[in-house]
This record gives C-alpha cells, sequence and structure tokens, in this order.
C-alpha cells in the first residue's frame, strides 16, 4: 500500500507493459510457427493487438491478447471487444500474496 499525498492509502500497479508486449509476441509466435500469417498492429490499434490473415480466402481476423502477469490472478476486464478473437496467455511469473518460507 501506498499513502497519496492526500493521505489515502492505495494499491501499488505494477508496471507490465512490457509483459504485454511479450505475451502479444507469444501469441504471433505460435500462429507464425503455425503457418498461420499474422502481424502485430504497431500503432495503438483500440481494440486488437494482431491480425491473422488468409491469402487463399481474402479474409483476416483481429485478434486482441490479454495476459496476466501473476499466478494468483482473478480475472479481467475487456473494454473494447472490437476484434474477432480474444486470446488470454497466462504467464504465471509471479505471486502476489506469496509468503516467506520458514
Amino acid at each position: 500500500m501506498k499513502t497519496a499525498d492526500n493521505g489515502v492509502k492505495e494499491k501499488l500497479r505494477l508496471d507490465t507493459k512490457l509483459e504485454a508486449e511479450a505475451a502479444e509476441f507469444l501469441v504471433l509466435g505460435h500462429l507464425l510457427l503455425n503457418r498461420i500469417s499474422a502481424f502485430k498492429a504497431y500503432v495503438n490499434f483500440p481494440g486488437y493487438d494482431l491480425i491473422a490473415t488468409n491469402a487463399d480466402n481474402n479474409s483476416s481476423a483481429r485478434l486482441q491478447v490479454k495476459s496476466r502477469y501473476r499466478t494468483d490472478w482473478d480475472g479481467f476486464i475487456i473494454k473494447n471487444l472490437n476484434c474477432d478473437f480474444v486470446v488470454f496467455v497466462t504467464l504465471n511469473l509471479w505471486l502476489w500474496n506469496a509468503k516467506k518460507e520458514q
């Protein structure tokens, strides 16, 4: 907990932008390894992070990647469903309420 200037206690929020980018590249890598043409939308497109394409069918799918850094995550919020698929990646890198071994 962190105390703000006005004396109100606030929860600390971890900066997980790097891990979120890694999750997007992880999904992109899996798509490419499965011979699905895909690319990352590098500019912040609202609603999706990746685009998978099929040149034979002249079609594409927009994918939104959601990731969780902690092992004890409890859901996630999707603010914009302007996509065709939502891919959820659990990174399981850190336990928030880990107790020290005695």
